[in-house]
């Protein structure tokens, strides 16, 4: 798989999941808005069209997530990098998907679907932010993703600052910032992964 197919798959997953939070809360006809409501009340498991949103809103783009970070690994490993970041994209790809396959169960919070779901979903953002964290160390040993790198791990700061200033009353908000920064993070390795392979840069330059 060549880097510029790669980081077009990193994009549509962003794209993918996004449109598919929009227009499934726009279609809905109950008093769903984004302000106070889960993102996994979409594709809760009395929710219409819920396996159209969690195939369309979770499962793909985990997966595609996944394909993504492997790939970019494979995009640095002529410079002794540490695969850990790496996986942890992986992961959260991975959990996110399983969040897809078990939708929740909003009037039966200890069921086991809406447990799995919870795990899924948690373990998603967790797995991104480990990575957020860690990928900057191994993406500046390649000079074309110096500055790119200190952005990404500026991401998850960014996001806790902007929390700090919305309501608890609006926790649909505050969950959308954190999906909001996870897909602004791949978005931004996706695009750049494109530009550098555009501009034909050679690894033996900075080696």
């Amino acid at each position: 798989m060549n880097s510029k197919t790669n980081g077009l798959i990193g994009i549509t997953a962003v794209i993918v999941s996004i449109l598919t939070i929009i227009i499934m809360a726009e279609l809905r006809t109950d008093d769903y808005n984004h302000f106070h409501k889960a993102v996994s009340e979409l594709g809760s498991i009395d929710a219409p069209n819920k396996w159209m949103f969690n195939i369309l809103g979770y499962i793909i783009p985990g997966v595609l997530i996944s394909i993504f970070s492997l790939n970019l690994l494979k995009e640095f490993r002529l410079y002794s990098v540490k695969p850990y970041p790496f996986y942890f994209l992986v992961l959260s790809g991975v959990f996110m998907s399983l969040a897809g396959f078990f939708p929740a169960n909003m009037e039966n919070r200890q069921s086991i679907s809406t447990i799995v779901h919870s795990v899924g979903s948690i373990g998603g953002g967790v797995f991104w932010l480990f990575c957020a964290l860690t990928l900057w160390w191994q993406l500046k040993k390649n000079k074309a993703w110096k500055k790119i790198a200190i952005s990404t791990f500026l991401i998850p700061f960014i996001m806790v600052f902007g929390m700090s200033f919305v309501s608890k009353n609006m926790p649909g908000i505050l969950q959308r910032i954190g999906f909001g920064a996870n897909y602004l993070f791949i978005f931004i390795l996706a695009v750049k992964l494109i530009a550098v392979r555009n501009k034909n840069y050679s690894p033996q330059r900075f080696v």
